[in-house]
């Protein structure tokens, strides 16, 4: 490690408060913490779940801005920074994360090369960079697979080589192998090692596991509460913790330490006097070199053969921190009670010793009585279902339904419907007998072309504004990138006011303003305008709730890798929809088709027009099951084509 003693991060008197929604109340994440890290360290920031450590670290890069307090990174106050400035101070800080963030729309080099595009470099140098970060992380022969097609250890290593692509000063692990296998978490630690001193890269690395600190770091500080509780240098802390939380920490990492269950059975199975040797291989002193707690364990050996005590090792483990032996070690002491006082005496002069004394008589042994197992017997209800005979009520005025011997005689009204309806069969059979096909055909593809026009025009007008009201609607909910709530609500409140309006109402609420922008009320050219309009909102609820769905950790990397909210949306948001997205305009594509047929119903041309006037009115059935099998067919053709694309993004 290449570790100076100027400060490349300093935290000073730093708090973040995060307010509930609809509550006045806050909750403070991070409570006036002063901390600095200096060039070149691998600093270990240590907490249980809630601690405030995420929320720290992300200051670093300015995913979160403090409530109060400053953060200086590389002698910039990123505090006080807007996100313009932020970019080119981001592209120093690279950044790894729990759950890997890749962008599942990308390849393994488009991923990696994803920051160099972002800092404008040439393509040929991005090529050349992405061939040597894969190179180094081991990765060369996947560079063409998607993240989908690679393990936890896999997505993991392509995290860092993207983070390392613009050349950082600084990496921010957060949690980098909490998700990964113990064999796979020191692949990943290895290589953050090399990472460090290979480049001399800083490392801030977030883990609530003791024994990650332990592999690699050589500095930590334990958070709980918001609050640094416990900070310096990673032997120090691991061989004379003071606080509780750092001391359940280390008891954590540390296989010599006996809970009190294996003391309790190392008492049943030896009857002498059972004690615990802290091992520390060499002083722990302060910035002036005095000793603030001496070393520990060093002479038992010698004391033992001294005093000649029988001892039995039982138990124990010794590991090494920054190369440094740290341990704890239980024996057996038998023999006379006072010999072994004295020696024990003289043991704890020159080392730490926890006394678990001798076996107990007349311990107390937890009897355990038998749990009484009560069931419920259910009774089961046996009934029969009766059945109600239906009585069949014979009516003087309305006679039997089929053959009564005495029917009743029709009323003239009821004569008169009869007539009527075989006579407007009759004339149905006649007109539709003299359809003309010759004449019909070229009025069927004129039809054809007009429904096409105005769904493209539709799909192609309505759907970008629907897609560019869709991302204004996700991009200003809450917790967004735009976030802005009364936008949102003003937004939200026109789309499902116009959206669920049938549309042959809203085509005669739109008459008068079609007559103004258009001039006409008739017409494909009439039906285009109030189509769009009702497109528009339609697509943008369409485009929203397909947007929702996209895990916000992709956006957050590309924010902290120094991306744009726009570039984020363009490079982003969308690809990583666009299946769904695809499919969902589909689904448009039947809503406007279905909306063009309903403006033929008035005159708007096309094949809703042609089944209304040639097919409905005529009474012939072959022409409007003509228009119908068209629009299936339009409808099938479009569907199979999504599916097929949707399909083939899904597999990435």
């Amino acid at each position: 490690m290449t570790q100076t003693s100027e400060p490349i991060i300093v935290f000073d008197h730093v708090s973040k408060e995060f307010r509930q929604r609809g509550s006045k109340q806050s909750t403070r994440a991070v409570d006036d913490v002063s901390l600095s890290i200096g060039a070149g360290d691998i600093f270990g920031i240590i907490g249980y779940s809630g601690a405030g450590k995420s929320t720290l670290v992300r200051m670093i890069n300015a995913l979160e801005q403090p409530t109060s307090g400053s953060v200086t990174v590389l002698g910039e106050r990123v505090s006080a920074m807007g996100e313009s400035k932020l970019r080119p101070v981001r592209q120093k800080i690279g950044m790894i994360f729990q759950q890997f963030n890749l962008f599942s729309s990308k390849t393994v080099a488009q991923n990696v090369a994803y920051p160099l595009k972002l800092d404008h470099w040439r393509k040929d140098y991005q090529d050349k960079r992405v061939a040597e970060l894969l190179e180094f992380v081991g990765l060369s022969d996947h560079a063409n697979k998607y993240p989908a097609q690679l393990s936890g250890g896999q997505k993991q290593r392509v995290g860092i080589a993207r983070a390392l692509a613009t050349n950082p000063k600084i990496l921010l692990a957060d949690e980098a192998t909490s998700a990964l296998d113990p064999e796979t978490t020191s692949e990943v630690l290895d290589l953050l090692k090399r990472v460090n001193e290979q480049f001399g890269i800083t490392i801030v690395l977030i883990t609530h596991q003791m024994n990650v600190v332990q592999q690699i770091a050589n500095r930590v500080a334990v958070m709980s509460a918001g609050r640094v509780v416990e900070q310096g240098d990673v032997y120090d802390l691991f061989a004379a913790p003071k606080q509780e939380v750092t001391k359940r920490f280390i008891a954590t990492a540390m296989d010599g330490l006996p809970d009190s269950a294996r003391v309790e059975t190392m008492h049943e199975q030896w009857p002498g006097r059972l004690v615990t040797v802290v091992i520390r291989q060499r002083d722990i002193t302060d910035a002036n070199g005095a000793t603030l707690v001496p070393a520990s364990g060093q002479n038992i050996s010698e004391l033992i053969a001294r005093y000649g005590v029988h001892s039995s090792l039982l138990y124990g483990g010794i590991d090494t921190v920054q190369g440094v032996a740290i341990g704890a070690v239980t024996y057996e002491f038998s023999g006379d009670d006072a010999h072994i006082g004295s020696f024990l005496a003289q043991l704890a002069q020159d080392s730490d010793i926890v006394d678990f004394g001798t076996r107990r008589s007349g311990r107390l042994c937890a009897g355990g009585g038998a749990r009484a197992a009560c069931r419920a017997r259910r009774r089961r209800r046996c009934g029969r279902r009766g059945t109600h005979p239906r009585h069949r009520r014979r009516d003087a005025r309305t006679g039997r339904r089929c053959g009564g011997d005495e029917p009743r005689r029709r009323t003239i009204r009821e004569q008169g419907a009869c007539m009527m309806q075989m006579l407007t069969m009759q004339t149905g059979a006649a007109l539709a007998s003299r359809s003309d096909w010759t004449v019909l055909r070229p009025l069927l593809a004129q039809s054809v072309v007009q429904t096409l026009q105005m769904v493209l025009v539709t799909i192609v007008i309505g759907g970008a504004l629907g897609l560019v009201l869709g991302v204004i609607l996700y991009g200003t909910r809450p917790g967004n990138l735009f976030e802005n709530r009364v936008v949102y609500r003003i937004l939200d409140i026109l789309v499902n006011i116009i959206r669920p309006i049938p549309f042959i109402i809203f085509l005669a609420a739109m008459q008068p303003l079609t007559i103004k922008v258009v001039g006409t009320s008739i017409g494909t050219t009439a039906a285009i305008f109030p189509m769009v309009v009702m497109c528009t909102f339609a697509t943008s609820r369409l485009v929203e709730q397909n947007l929702v769905p996209v895990d916000h950790g992709v956006i957050e990397a590309a924010r902290a890798m120094g991306a744009s909210k726009l570039t984020i949306i363009r490079t982003v948001l969308i690809p990583e929809a666009l299946a769904p997205l695809i499919l969902a305009y589909a689904f448009l594509f039947i809503g406007v088709l279905d909306m063009s047929a309903m403006a033929g119903y008035i005159g708007g041309g096309g094949l809703g027009n042609f089944a209304i006037a040639y097919g409905y009115q005529k009474f012939d059935q072959t022409v409007t099951w003509t228009a119908v099998i068209i629009m299936i067919v339009l409808v099938q053709v479009v569907q199979a084509i999504a599916n097929a694309i949707a399909k083939r993004l899904l597999r990435r």
